[in-house]
């Protein structure tokens, strides 16, 4: 265990890499735990995930300087990133989440911390399916690039609160988002980021998204 302070301003974190059996597949994650944590995000984005990295990081150091404990996860191995058909498998990413968030319950220094999903795309359509097993303990989800076609039939049945994050210039995106927004009918928000696209990479874009997701999980732990 590592025991990191990168800012005056970020409480003290322990560092972990923990292992969780998926079946065959051994997932690694990096979990960053503040002292009295009150949740902990699971970010479970691809390897190969649209979003920039630095986003992903600026995201996770702004929850932890707010007490929430983040696990950074991909659901899927490396090897199964090249195979593009386990990418659109929403059922094989709905069970790995599902495996994943009992583990993070069950583990010590975790037990009985609610829950939050930071993901897009196919992780967010197993998110939403998902939602049902962890029921009040899933506390909310965050969509990076907001929601894709192919699970817009599940919006109705929606229960927990849902951020969607898009850019500006992410033309498709953001007007589909705009309105799916409309038939969702949990707690909801959207967040427009201003001058980027797909990728949410820009100047300043990164610490801009940290803010909105940090401050939207805050309302929720």
């Amino acid at each position: 265990m590592l025991t990191l302070a990168t800012q005056s301003d970020v409480p003290l974190c322990s560092m972990h890499k923990p292992v969780f059996q998926a079946g065959s597949a051994r997932l690694e994650g990096r979990l960053m735990l503040p002292e009295h944590a009150r949740g902990v995000v699971l970010i479970g984005l691809r390897l190969d995930s649209g979003v920039d990295g630095s986003t992903c990081e600026a995201v996770a150091t702004a929850l932890n300087q707010i007490g929430l404990g983040t696990l950074s996860l991909p659901l899927l191995t490396e090897r199964e990133e090249w195979d593009s058909s386990h990418g659109f498998d929403e059922e094989l990413l709905t069970q790995r989440l599902t495996i994943v968030g009992y583990a993070i319950q069950r583990r010590d220094l975790l037990h009985g911390l609610p829950l939050a999903f930071v993901c897009e795309d196919m992780e967010l359509a197993a998110a939403f399916t998902a939602e049902r097993s962890f029921g009040a303990n899933l506390r909310a989800i965050v969509a990076l690039n907001g929601v894709a076609n192919h699970i817009s039939s599940q919006l109705d049945q929606m229960r927990t609160p849902t951020l969607l994050i898009v850019g500006e210039h992410d033309w498709d995106t953001a007007d589909r988002n705009k309105m799916i927004f409309d038939r969702l009918k949990c707690r909801k928000s959207l967040y427009v980021v201003d001058d980027v696209d797909r990728g949410l990479d820009g100047p300043d874009a990164s610490q801009e998204i940290a803010a909105s997701v940090s401050t939207w999980l805050d309302s929720f732990f």
